[in-house]
């Protein structure tokens, strides 16, 4: 998967007639990193606005235990995500409105194919190979993390990216407050509309 450029991601936030839906589920997922279904089926009660606000994945379904975590949620998109905790949009009190297939697994990675085939994403990137899917979205987070200087440990603890070797079995992995201000380092042009 090839991350997106400001430009290409700017273009997306743009397309004339973008359901709101895709667009908050993109804004969601090009500011926390999460994976498209972490953020498409996310739960009324999965929104702590506590003193440091995140999304709770430690009771969700999820690719793997590292996914199991606490997601911070970005200034950015704090009034956004307040808004559809009071008034969920999809059924069972899910913040958003995407349709459920029988696994379980939400049709927002097909709508959001859809739009983005809107857009000349090929034409805006310099040659190279990869695709660009909902999952460039976490390569453009992760990008712009480490150009913020951000720990490689922090960016996996964030993304819930396995630990993979013994160190990573000790202790609890990174706070909230840290993840939290990394991901408030990182500047979101193209979310003007959030604003």
């Amino acid at each position: 998967y090839r991350p997106l450029s400001d430009e290409q991601l700017s273009a997306l936030f743009d397309i004339n007639g973008l359901k709101e839906n895709v667009r908050t589920l993109s804004a969601i997922l090009v500011a926390t990193g999460m994976r498209t279904d972490e953020a498409a089926l996310l739960h009324q009660e999965q929104v702590r606005l506590e003193s440091t606000p995140y999304f709770d994945l430690r009771v969700a379904e999820v690719k793997n235990d590292s996914s199991k975590r606490q997601v911070p949620i970005p200034e950015i998109l704090l009034p956004t995500v307040k808004r559809l905790k009071e008034v969920p949009r999809g059924v069972e009190g899910r913040l958003l409105d995407f349709a459920v297939k029988g696994d379980g697994k939400s049709r927002a990675s097909e709508i959001c194919s859809y739009w983005r085939a809107k857009v000349d994403l090929y034409g805006m990137a310099p040659p190279g190979r990869g695709k660009f899917t909902n999952h460039s979205m976490r390569g453009s987070l992760r990008d712009k993390l480490r150009d913020a200087s951000v720990p490689l440990e922090v960016s996996n603890d964030l993304m819930g990216h396995d630990k993979g070797k013994v160190s990573g079995a000790y202790g609890y992995g990174t706070s909230l407050r840290v993840m939290k201000e990394a991901v408030d380092k990182i500047d979101h042009p193209y979310l003007k509309f959030l604003t």
